[in-house]
């Protein structure tokens, strides 16, 4: 069997098989698109969420928007594939809204946009130089990962800034939250070339 016949039947066996778990019962974290410039507004912060972006420009920032009605304990990690080319790709993210504390001149100069008048921030660190591996058990991809970290929420207007502080480009994954969610395999299937590395 060729390459391109092998790998045709290995994308029909998979499509397949994400139509068939496609009923009501299947669950995962959901995936979605983060485009640079655009809002991603969770309907839901108590739902698992997967968020797949790629860093086109270095100067782009990915913003996320949340509205948890009482403050709420939330892990959270970015994930970037592990790829050679992606080595050096370390994204950070930040957390930012009102109660939140009043960050540091220096974490002020790491972050990629003034702070909205009155609300603090919170940045998610690489802590260890050397990346934790993931192995992705839903999407079987193998990803370098920050850490699993849970943070604390205030309630209201909560938004979550992602931008490459290195000014490296390339794709990465901002996964949070903990309740598993109804999986939408059609916007699986309609955007696997963001979702697939």
């Amino acid at each position: 069997m060729t390459f391109h016949k092998l790998s045709r039947w290995l994308l029909g066996g998979m499509l397949t098989s994400l139509l068939v778990l496609r009923g009501d019962n299947a669950l995962a974290h959901l995936p979605n698109v983060l485009r640079a410039g655009e809002v991603f507004r969770v309907p839901d912060p108590l739902l698992s969420f997967a968020l797949y972006g790629t860093f086109a420009r270095a100067d782009e920032v990915f913003e996320v928007q949340l509205q948890p009605e009482t403050p709420l304990a939330v892990p959270i990690e970015i994930m970037v594939p592990r790829q050679d080319s992606l080595t050096n790709h370390r994204p950070l993210f930040a957390i930012v809204g009102k109660g939140l504390p009043k960050p540091s001149a220096t974490e002020l100069a790491q972050l990629p946009r003034p702070l909205p008048d009155g609300m603090g921030a919170v940045l998610g660190r690489y802590e260890r130089e050397d990346r934790e591996i993931l192995f992705e058990s839903f999407s079987r991809r193998v990803l370098y990962t920050n850490g699993v970290v849970a943070y604390v929420l205030p309630a209201g207007d909560v938004r979550m800034w992602v931008w490459s502080p290195s000014g490296t480009t390339g794709k990465f994954v901002l996964g949070f939250g903990v309740e598993e969610g109804k999986q939408d395999f059609g916007n699986l299937i309609s955007n696997w070339g963001d979702y697939a590395y």
